[in-house]
């Protein structure tokens, strides 16, 4: 994991913890749309318009709900880049017999 994406999930945890700040969390969304991380990418281009409409003043408590859950997943994606990978993946398959 590089330091951009260290800091980036520091930032995520930090605010998932606090009381959560929609706007701060947009621009952290928006910041993760511009990683070289295909799974960050995806996983911000989705959280990000919800942000971007919690931080109105009058937003209802579904539209929030939704945000966070979104904001959820991105912050997932974060934590499963520095999991462990077991099992060999993408070299030859071989086969039974």
């Amino acid at each position: 994991m590089d330091a951009q994406a260290r800091d980036w999930k520091r930032m995520a945890d930090r605010l998932w913890a606090d009381a959560f700040d929609y706007r701060e969390a947009a621009q952290l969304a928006a910041d993760m749309m511009r990683s070289d991380i295909a799974g960050l990418r995806e996983a911000a281009a989705q959280a990000l318009p919800g942000l971007r409409a919690s931080t109105a003043r009058t937003v209802d408590r579904h539209t929030r709900e939704v945000a966070r859950r979104r904001f959820d997943l991105m912050r997932n994606a974060l934590h499963a880049l520095d999991m462990p990978r077991f099992g060999r993946r993408g070299g030859p398959t071989r086969k039974a017999g």
